[in-house]
């Protein structure tokens, strides 16, 4: 299961990413943040979260510094740099999330039903999850660009089948 989500997982980043946000970009398994914080851009993080619910349970986690996510959101929005709000980055990051999860899950099983929620955008002054949740399995995606590295993380179980 771990090794089709991983798949799935960048299949869709690559597809989303490069076709909706017009970004090059290339996707590498990863066990560490490394970069991926505040402090190593000098710029704000910000981090959007979706739980899902259906044959696996968890949460999508997608993390994108404030210059990369200015970018997409002018390429997404057709917007000039001057123009774009705080409110327009949350709502790109918001969107890129819920494609990003739909598709994996499309991606994995085109038959079943997966529930996504309302995506969140989590305070930026707290670091990105690290601590894994209990009973839970990590799958971490690194995503450089010519920009900077993004990154997308999932926590997820398998529900039993009765």
């Amino acid at each position: 299961m771990k090794e089709a989500l991983k798949a799935a997982m960048t299949t869709s980043i690559s597809e989303v990413l490069e076709t909706m946000f017009f970004m090059t970009i290339e996707a590498t398994e990863d066990t560490e943040w490394g970069d991926l914080t505040d402090t190593a851009y000098g710029e704000k993080l910000f981090v959007s979260k979706i739980d899902f619910h259906g044959p696996l349970s968890g949460s999508f986690f997608f993390m994108v510094p404030e210059s990369i996510l200015s970018a997409m959101t002018e390429m997404f929005m057709g917007m000039e740099a001057g123009e774009v709000t705080e409110s327009h980055l949350s709502g790109t990051i918001s969107e890129a999330i819920n494609m990003i999860a739909g598709n994996t899950f499309s991606k994995l099983d085109d038959q079943t039903v997966f529930n996504l929620q309302i995506p969140e955008i989590l305070e930026t002054a707290s670091p990105p999850p690290t601590a894994h949740p209990p009973g839970k399995e990590a799958i971490f995606i690194r995503i450089e660009t010519p920009g900077g590295n993004l990154g997308l993380l999932l926590f997820y179980s398998v529900k039993l089948r009765v």
